[in-house]
């Protein structure tokens, strides 16, 4: 339980109905390529409230890696972060994939 707790004071930062959130990304594993010729470019854009960020691209990789951190400066009252994998292609983007992070326990 203490383990817990430290590892909530490190993600949260108590300020009135702000906190602070940080997402680390780490790296995509098996990402499925629908042209099957590995030729995807693929990165993330992580979306909190209205903060988007994005990683960088990952050229030609099904198993890209970012090693990265994000901070947010969070509304309590938000109850999701998501993270959406795109790929890059020469004139558009395609998304790959999407994930929602419930952030109820930060409440």
């Amino acid at each position: 339980l203490e383990r817990k707790k430290q590892r909530y004071d490190q993600l949260v930062s108590n300020n009135n109905n702000k906190a602070n959130l940080y997402i680390r990304i780490l790296k995509g594993k098996d990402i499925i390529d629908k042209d099957s010729n590995n030729t995807l470019d693929r990165y993330l854009s992580i979306t909190v409230g209205s903060s988007v960020v994005k990683t960088e691209v990952k050229k030609r990789n099904s198993f890209p890696e970012w090693n990265c951190t994000y901070q947010f400066e969070i509304d309590r009252s938000f109850r999701y972060a998501k993270i959406e994998i795109w790929n890059r292609e020469t004139t558009s983007e395609e998304s790959v994939g999407i994930i929602l992070i419930p952030l109820l326990s930060l409440h």
